[in-house]
Order: structure tokens, then sequence, then C-alpha cells
């Protein structure tokens, strides 16, 4: 360009025009190169074309899907892990203390001595309500005086009335069809409650069959929205009804509720499994100094011999805490600073107390059963079991294992193990027993 700049200068006039021409030619050619950009082209062409191509090349569109799939499994998987934390996660404050302040006299505790006044108190000294009505609702003004006991030795703030629209307890649910709160607390005969309770609030179908095989998914997904902590979801529609509600608890003799769940969720007769063999082998490998590799880790699951004895989870129980909810405290689901309960049902007297419960709320459901068959609650297999393996711990241990159990048998006064009674509570004719 420059060159033909020069050559203009120097040529006759006559050729200044054709060189004029060819130099402003280059000129513009130039500026194209160096600032060259790709035509704009219609979005529905680009679209056209790309599908097109991916149309003509096979492998090209199957590796686009084979990425695309990736990815949407990779998002499901990821989003489903959340949705199941979020149903599985409890408060950190449902997590029980290692100690609370007693309100008695005594500045320490012998818990092998309070073991022993139990067994005697239990035995001897109380006056139990005739054998007859034991199990009639007619008990509940026994038992409530009973709780109070409980509710004084745990220093509860409680004050009238029930503050149910507070309650975050996820054990807890409210069928505002119904007008029924329930708390089913883990290992307690929850389960055939919360059955009842949906059949009677219309969450379960007709057709849908639920015996002890599917009974998980009731108290999984299907009545998931009712627990306490979604309250809120319903936007104030109930929080008038609510404070009408029947509120229903209840309870079991901590003794036996250890060893039912340590025989579905962690022995080796295998009732349970999933996710709490896992648990099973670390517990096992933990109390016997076993270190496993991961490949030998994934071996043990398979392995039923490889579980923890009884003693092992109460000696593992009083070492490290108990942070699951199958073994947990039954106190800890009771949100006592906040609430009080209408009806409160010792499971061993069920079978008398629930149908008459049912009765009086004009609920036409039944409970549709358990894993014990036996009807006597002194011989079902879960309390025998108990009798033989609790009398088989060593002193200390017990003692320890008591302690973490202690306002459990305070809120019923459970018999102990070694009592006739067993697992029945004690329940007084007249006084509550402190």
């Amino acid at each position: 360009h420059h060159l033909l700049q020069h050559t203009i200068s120097c040529n006759p006039p006559e050729t200044h025009h054709l060189l004029q021409h060819t130099s402003n030619t280059m000129a513009t050619e130039s500026k194209q190169h160096r600032s060259y950009t790709e035509p704009s082209v219609p979005k529905q062409h680009t679209y056209c074309n790309t599908i097109t191509t991916l149309l003509q090349h096979p492998a090209t569109l199957l590796q686009h899907f084979r990425i695309s799939s990736r990815i949407a499994v990779t998002g499901l998987c990821f989003i489903m892990l959340l949705f199941l934390y979020w149903i599985s996660s409890e408060p950190s404050h449902m997590t029980f203390p290692t100690s609370i302040t007693e309100t008695n006299n005594s500045t320490k505790i012998n818990f092998s001595e309070e073991i022993s006044r139990s067994i005697l108190r239990n035995t001897d000294t109380s006056r139990d309500l005739n054998s007859t009505s034991r199990g009639s609702m007619l008990e509940q003004e026994a038992i409530k005086r009973q709780l109070e006991i409980f509710y004084r030795n745990v220093n509860s703030s409680y004050s009238p009335p029930n503050r149910w629209e507070e309650c975050v307890q996820p054990q807890t649910y409210y069928f505002p069809k119904i007008n029924i709160i329930f708390t089913g607390i883990p290992k307690v005969g929850c389960s055939n409650w919360e059955v009842v309770f949906a059949e009677e609030e219309g969450i379960i179908p007709e057709n849908h069959f639920i015996d002890d095989k599917n009974v998980e998914s009731v108290h999984g997904w299907m009545i998931h929205k009712y627990r306490m902590p979604q309250f809120f979801k319903w936007n104030g529609i109930y929080d008038e009804r609510i404070k009408t509600a029947t509120s229903i608890l209840v309870l079991r003799n901590p003794w036996v509720r250890a060893v039912s769940g340590y025989r579905q969720k962690l022995s080796a007769e295998e009732r349970d499994g999933g996710r709490f063999t896992g648990k099973a082998v670390e517990i096992a490998a933990k109390m016997r100094n076993i270190t496993l590799t991961r490949k030998e880790f994934k071996a043990q699951l398979n392995n039923s011999t490889f579980r923890p004895t009884f003693q092992e989870f109460v000696e593992f129980s009083v070492q490290h805490g108990i942070d699951d909810k199958h073994f947990k405290p039954q106190w800890n689901f009771m949100s006592e600073n906040i609430v009080r309960y209408d009806y409160v049902i010792p499971l061993e007297m069920a079978g008398t107390m629930a149908p008459e419960l049912l009765q009086t709320l004009g609920i036409k459901s039944k409970l549709y059963g358990s894993y014990e068959k036996e009807s006597d609650p002194h011989q079902q297999s879960s309390v025998v079991r108990a009798r033989e393996w609790f009398a088989e711990l060593e002193p200390r241990l017990l003692a320890e294992f008591y302690h973490i159990f202690r306002y459990d048998f305070m809120l019923l006064n459970y018999s102990n193990f070694s009592s006739p009674e067993f697992p029945l509570p004690i329940l007084t004719g007249e006084h509550a027993v402190d």
C-alpha cells in the first residue's frame, strides 16, 4: 500500500486513477484480514446444523447422550441424598446430656445401690394396683402422678398451656383431620400406632396392605409431612385446631427396649440389616480392637458371625455414648418443657389399653400386631432375653448402662429385670414413687 502511494506520486497523472483504486482495494482487504469475524448465522439455522451433524454421526450423538445421562443421574443422586438427610436428621438439642442436675439432696449417686433399692421397691414395699385392673385406662391418673416425679427430676420448665406449635421433635406427628398428636418413639411399637392414625387420617390407600415388611414406608415418606418440624408448612391453617388436639405417648421398659433394638438392628439375627449392618461391624471391630481395611470391612458386611455381642453393645454405649434414635433414652423425645400428654400408654399394657383408647377416640382401625407373637408381656422373647443378658453383666457395667437410662425408668417406675413384675411398670394406687 505504501509502495503504491509512492508510485502514484512518481507516475504521470493519467495513471493516478488506476493506481489509487488498486491502493484503496488493498487497504480494505488488509483491514478485513486483521479484524475478521464469523458472519452471524440465525440461531435456528445453527441448531438445525448441530442436529443434522449429530444425526449424521451416531457415535457423537451417543457420546453426548452418555454425558448428559451421567450429569442427570449424578444430580438426581445428590438431590436424593439431601432429601434422605433432611428427613432423617434430628435437631442437635435432642442429644441427651451426659449429666443432669439431680434434685435430691445427695451429691453423689451410688447407682448399684439405686438398682438394689429399685429391686426391693418393686418386690415388697409398693402397693400395686389390683392386678385385675392392670392395663385399664383407669390407670392414667396413676401414670400421670408418676410422670410428675420425672418432670420434677429433669427440672422441666413447662407451664400451661401446651405449645405444640413450638415442637420440633421429628418423631412427633400431627394428624389434623382426626386432630391427634402422636409421639412415636423408635422401638416402642411406634409403627403400629402410626399405621392406625394414618389409616384413620386417610393417608394410606384402601388397597395398600401393611405388614411388618413394608411398614417402613408408612413412617417414612408416607407421613413425613405430618411430622411436627413440617407443621409451619401448613401456613397457619391449623394453629387454632392443634390447641384442642388429643396427644398420645407410648413408653416401654428401658431394659426390654434396649434388647429389642439390639436384636433387630445389630445382632446376628439379621432382623433388619441396611445401614445398621455397617454400624454392627463398626462396633464389633472397635470393641475387639480390630482394624479393618475398606475391603475387609465390606467383606464383613456379609459375614453374619461378625456382629457385636450384647455385652459389647452395652460397653460401646457406655464408652462412646448413644446417638441413634433407636437407642436414645425415651425421655429425649418428649419435649418436656413445652407440652404434657393427654394419654400415656405403657407398651406392656397396650393389649388392654389400646382398644379402650381407640374406642374412646372414635377410631375404628386396630393395631395390626408386632414382631412379638406372645401376648403375655412376661413371656415375650425380648423380655426373656433381657432377664438373661442383663443378669450376665458385671455390676459396674450394669450400673453405668442404667445411668444412661435412669430417667426412662423414672417415667413409669419401670420394674427391674430381676423383679417378678418385669417388664411392667409399678404403678401405685395412691402415691407415685420418687
